[in-house]
């Protein structure tokens, strides 16, 4: 008798930020529009990092792009999921050392800078 081959695992679903299960969607950038999109979601944020409390000063070119879903997750090149951070604040999140409410603060940014 042949034993029975290896059950298949079923592939766990995306899970975005917020713990709630996400559909596959993907707006890939080619690298050219990727920047024009890195710029405008820098100069819509005013060319600051997006946390309230960050009293780091840095120019234009040394700003990251944080994306509130992560790419791994859903790549979502969109201004929507995006926001500017410093470098700093940028590596604590990461570390899951800084929690931000990105889409609360995305909102209040904008909406103070339009």
């Amino acid at each position: 008798m042949k034993p029975d081959p290896k059950p298949q695992r079923r592939k766990k679903k995306p899970v975005d930020w917020t713990g709630f299960a996400v559909p596959k969607v993907s707006v890939r950038l080619s690298p050219r529009e990727y920047q024009k999109l890195k710029q405008k979601v820098h100069r819509l944020d005013g060319w600051r990092c997006i946390n309230p409390r960050c009293q780091n000063d840095y120019g234009r070119g040394e700003l990251h792009m944080h994306h509130t879903i992560p790419r791994s997750v859903q790549r979502l090149d969109t201004e929507e999921n995006c926001a500017s951070i410093c470098p700093i604040c940028h590596h604590y999140i990461e570390i899951k050392q800084l929690y931000l409410d990105f889409p609360k603060l995305i909102r209040d940014r904008r909406r103070e800078r339009s």
